[in-house]
């Protein structure tokens, strides 16, 4: 991939939002600088302007292509100078120009030896195509802010002894030697000059280019808009993150941030402070200050890094609970993969990771303190695919959350001594009874099932430490081990409701629904919801819940006794509480039963990848087979048509996706009119 470069030097100046615009005249097509060759029109027409004080700072000019004009014989200063057709030079002693941006999307050809003078520019941008000569010996090429060399632009330097930048902006403090760096552009050079600046204050042309932004000590970058997306951005040159520049994301910044090179050379200070979501573009790493005000940054399966020596404004550890604090909020936290490396403590450390609305912090402390530890989390706001998987000794007593778990793991030598403790927060969503803790568990996905670290009034699990604050709180207890983590819990926390089943066939003119539930926390009914067309949804009878409170499986049927030709059914679960939960829908057609058409799977229980048959029997000929897979939810999974059978039965190969999560499924198979329904289960 083509990549062009930036060297950001001492400062930039932003582009005078009430400057007045200046463009070379179509009828004069060039002349000297100072003649009156220029138009308010920015195609080149209309009325020529009297030149009488127009070259101020406040003012830009444009050099419209094929235009051709050259330098006055007498100081000249302006703000923006864009050229798209050619700048040169005029052959009489030469004072100094003053220019804020230059941008070249066109020529500059200074190549007379008979001048002399200071060309000053604060930043230079040389865009893709241009074409650059610099080869006159006696004048000096002063560049104080960025320089821009374009990977396809043409640049042609003399490096004589006369022919040098000057000052701050010396090409040779920067290059050297300079003409062998020239000919290798996709470098990027800095200087050790304080620099501050807005992404804002980039000519608008540079922002569409394909470039990296090289950031030096010292300097921070205040982003306010939708980031290009051909932009890159690179700390600095630096292994040492203090070297290196900062990033400010303020109020309307949004888009994908993209790095390079940040695991080497990492960012200073990062302060979030949008209204909007960043999403990383890569793996990025800083080593200074994380300010997390207002904004989400987003991991897109990315890694958000913090260095050793690196810290997180407003978080705060402690050896207790009652004080820690990650510096993360609802409103701004790491949706996705953090890590970060933390000297030695013997405090709890913290992560501010979240889902994007909720801040979800978790962490570890180690006990005894004796090296540094590298914590690293993920939050996952759904049910682990392997909640059910309870260790047995628990089994019927503890139920795991299907709300939430965190992926946690610790890198450090103190692991070998089994000093830490894990801890996770928990809000409103995760169901916990702060009133009932007795049978509250910290669980741990381990060896392929969920085990209990810790539960309050467990003798053997005495270190377990809980923080109520009325609806929030945190619990922590010691891990011999670490991977996903969540909360479980007895009867008495609202873990919701699990459906394992939910099916409807149709027995002598009545359609049956039957469902079955493996946990059951807080349930109170289930309420049976009738439809013609998915949309509209009559209840047609109420369920009381047999269990209650229950870790064990539970069966329900309720019978329609008046059932409709073509119907579509679905539960609807309510707690003690007033909240309700949807399963389904499920779908019934009562002309298509009767007929005789079978279809089985052999075997009906699969393992993830096997292949299996399908067997159709009582077919109509001629026919396409239509083949659908439902999930509990009711939600589509697998679509497919055999089209034209000449037979009555059939042998067919079956395979499923390869990313379902394991569980029941329904088999829906059709043949004209016909219709077979079954069930299998994948694991």
């Amino acid at each position: 991939m083509k990549r062009l470069y930036l060297l950001l030097f001492t400062f930039l100046l932003p582009v005078v939002s009430w400057a007045t615009e200046y463009y070379s005249a179509n009828s004069k097509g060039g002349g000297n600088f100072h003649d009156e060759i220029w138009t308010l029109s920015s195609d080149g027409s209309g009325t020529l302007v009297d030149t009488t004080g127009i070259f101020t700072l406040s003012n830009n000019f444009t050099i419209l292509s094929g235009h051709s004009v050259s330098c006055p014989s007498t100081e000249l200063d302006i703000g923006d100078l864009t050229i798209k057709g050619t700048l040169t030079e005029f052959i009489v002693s030469l004072n100094d120009i003053n220019i804020n941006n230059l941008i070249v999307e066109g020529t500059i050809n200074f190549a007379e030896n008979g001048i002399d003078g200071n060309f000053n520019v604060v930043n230079y941008f040389a865009l893709d195509g241009s074409s650059v000569t610099f080869s006159n010996s006696t004048m000096n090429y002063n560049v104080s802010g960025y320089f821009y060399i374009g990977t396809t632009s043409s640049f042609s330097y003399n490096n004589s002894a006369e022919n040098k930048i000057s000052g701050n902006g010396r090409f040779d403090e920067f290059v050297n030697p300079l003409v062998s760096i020239i000919s290798d552009k996709g470098i990027v050079y800095s200087n050790d000059q304080v620099v501050s600046s807005n992404l804002s204050d980039f000519p608008t042309a540079f922002l569409s280019e394909e470039a990296t932004i090289q950031l030096n000590k010292d300097h921070t970058l205040t982003i306010d808009q939708t980031l290009p997306s051909d932009l890159v951005f690179s700390a600095g040159y630096l292994t040492t993150a203090s070297n290196n520049g900062s990033i400010v994301f303020s109020t309307n910044a949004s888009g994908t941030f993209k790095t390079v090179n940040s695991n080497t050379n990492p960012f200073n200070d990062i302060t979030v402070n949008t209204s909007n979501t960043i999403t990383l573009g890569g793996d990025f790493y800083m080593g200074g200050e994380l300010t997390l005000t207002d904004g989400i940054i987003s991991g897109n399966s990315n890694r958000f890094v913090i260095n050793s020596g690196g810290s997180i404004n407003g978080a705060n550890y402690s050896t207790n609970l009652s004080g820690i604090s990650s510096g993360g909020s609802d409103e701004s936290h790491i949706n996705g993969q953090m890590s970060m490396t933390f000297a030695t403590t013997g405090n709890f450390t913290l992560l501010p990771v979240g889902d994007g609305t909720s801040l979800r912090e978790a962490g570890v402390k180690n006990r005894t303190a004796a090296n540094p530890h590298t914590l690293t989390i993920i939050y996952n706001n759904s049910a682990h695919s392997s909640r059910e998987d309870v260790d047995s000794a628990l089994s019927g007593d503890v139920t795991v959350s299907n709300v939430e778990y965190w992926d946690i793991s610790v890198v450090s030598t103190d692991l070998s001594t089994n000093t830490f403790k894990t801890v996770l927060s928990y809000n409103a969503n995760s169901g916990i009874d702060e009133t009932k803790p007795g049978t509250l568990h910290l669980m741990h996905y381990s060896l392929s099932e969920w085990g209990s670290e810790a539960y309050f009034d467990a003798v053997d699990h005495s270190d377990i430490e809980v923080e109520f604050k009325g609806g929030t709180g945190y619990i922590a207890a010691s891990a011999t081990s670490f991977s996903p983590f969540t909360f479980g819990g007895g009867d008495d926390h609202d873990l919701p409701v699990t459906l394992t089943k939910f099916d409807a066939e149709i027995k002598n003119e009545v359609v049956e629904l039957s469902w079955s539930t493996a946990t059951e926390i807080n349930n109170s009914h289930f309420e049976i919801e009738r439809s013609t067309d998915q949309n509209n949804w009559n209840s047609i009878g109420e369920i009381e819940a047999k269990g209650g409170n229950s870790s064990y499986k539970i069966d329900y049927t309720f019978e329609d006794d008046n059932p409709l030709l073509n119907a579509y059914y679905r539960l609807v679960q309510y707690d003690f509480d007033g909240g309700s939960e949807i399963f389904g829908p499920i779908h019934i057609d009562k002309t298509t039963f009767g007929n005789d058409f079978y279809a089985e799977l052999h075997p009906n229980i699969l393992f993830r990848n096997q292949s299996t048959k399908l067997a159709l029997e009582g077919m109509i000929e001629g026919m396409d087979i239509t083949i659908q897979v439902y999930d509990h939810h009711g939600n589509l999974v697998v679509d497919k048509t055999i089209e034209h059978t000449n037979s009555t039965t059939l042998l067919q190969e079956f395979n499923l996706p390869g990313n379902l999560p394991s569980g029941m499924y329904h088999l829906n198979v059709s043949s004209g009119s016909k219709i077979s329904r079954s069930k299998f289960v994948l694991q």
